[in-house]
């Protein structure tokens, strides 16, 4: 169990790594019309948020998969809590519009995060958390 928990969370954050910086990468093959579709996300949000908390958001993911790697409680909470965040604010983010590539890194994420979280609360891996 242990070496399924640890390499999902290293696919965990490869995969979101690759959805936030793949756009930037993936910017220079698009069309202009392509490109034009991509730039109407966040149309219509009702809430956003300014540019550094979406990049404090991205650097919270390496000490938390760390701290998830070493067993710290206050990791396994900060990771639950984040992963709610986004999933909770989604509805008021407005428009969302991306690549298939894109949505399939996003999708890929967030199913590997909520195994992680599973495997971090109703396993045998929980004992670790317990005992750190």
């Amino acid at each position: 169990m242990e070496k399924l928990y640890r390499s999902l969370l290293l696919i965990s954050l490869a995969s979101y790594l690759l959805f936030i910086f793949l756009p930037s990468i993936n910017i220079q093959t698009l069309t202009e019309e392509e490109y034009d579709v991509l730039s109407w996300a966040e149309y219509g949000a009702q809430i956003t948020f300014p540019t550094w908390l979406y990049w404090a958001s991205i650097i919270a993911w390496f000490p938390l998969t760390l701290g998830l790697w070493l067993y710290q409680e206050w990791a396994r909470k900060g990771f639950l809590l984040l992963s709610l965040v986004f999933v909770l604010l989604n509805p008021f983010g407005g428009l969302y519009v991306s690549t298939g590539l894109e949505m399939m890194f996003a999708q890929l994420t967030s199913s590997i995060d909520g195994a992680i979280i599973a495997i971090c609360y109703l396993t045998s891996i929980s004992k670790g958390f317990e005992n750190a």
